[in-house]
């Protein structure tokens, strides 16, 4: 069963009753980017919930919408106060688990339900590499079609393999990226420009003493030549 959470409500959980859900076909799309008048928006922002949560949220290998998610239509009105992202993973993580049983049991399935995409987010995000816009949000912004393109090349293992090339990295949202600092050259170096003392100044190296046989000079450490002895 799907949980529809409601912040600072605990576990509220709507139960849906029918054994079948709702088609979904071209008629519900064309009403939708149909003319809508002034007191129709509780039925544009349920059919908008309906198309969203069937084609993108929380799509199934069915032309009907989840029966377990009926109920959540009748909060269209309130949509902002519930917790969709929730409600995404837990749908997701029961198909995957539904795919699996079937998987295992049969060794073939024809394919699973839930966000695919949050699932290619995901994965793109936690890949060993430099991060792309570390910490814009939504993530779905930030992977254009180009750029998944361009990580899907990289990540292959061959031309008509598996992925997997790059590795993963153990890393949450909200927390530092690991290879965030490695997109860098380095310190600037400074020609031509007097600094003041820091870290990374560059200072010419200082003199030291050595020793040839019994007879002390002074030479600098970039000096290659061979001191001479004329003088001493």
């Amino acid at each position: 069963m799907v949980v529809l959470r409601k912040p600072g409500v605990v576990d509220m959980k709507v139960v849906c009753t029918l054994s079948k859900g709702i088609s979904v076909n071209h008629m519900v799309m064309v009403r939708l980017e149909g003319e809508w008048k002034d007191g129709e928006e509780a039925e544009f922002k349920t059919l908008f919930l309906l198309l969203s949560l069937h084609m993108v949220l929380c799509p199934t290998q069915s032309p009907r919408l989840s029966a377990d998610l009926v109920p959540s239509l009748t909060f269209a009105q309130e949509c902002t106060d519930f917790d969709w992202c929730g409600l995404v993973v837990s749908k997701l993580l029961c198909s995957v688990a539904t795919f699996a049983r079937t998987f295992y049991a049969n060794g073939y399935a024809r394919g699973s339900g839930g966000c695919l995409l949050f699932i290619v987010v995901f994965y793109l995000d936690r890949l060993n590499k430099v991060p792309l816009s570390w910490g814009l949000f939504p993530r779905i912004k930030v992977w254009s079609m180009h750029e998944v393109g361009l990580v899907a090349r990289l990540d292959r293992k061959s031309l008509d393999g598996d992925f997997g090339k790059m590795g993963m990295l153990d890393v949450a949202y909200g927390e530092d990226h690991p290879r965030e600092a490695c997109d860098s050259n380095g310190p600037i170096v400074m020609h031509n420009e007097v600094a003041e003392e820091g870290p990374y100044t560059h200072k010419a190296p200082k003199a030291r003493r050595i020793r040839y046989t019994a007879i002390p000079c002074f030479v600098t450490t970039h000096c290659h030549a061979p001191p001479s002895r004329e003088g001493f």
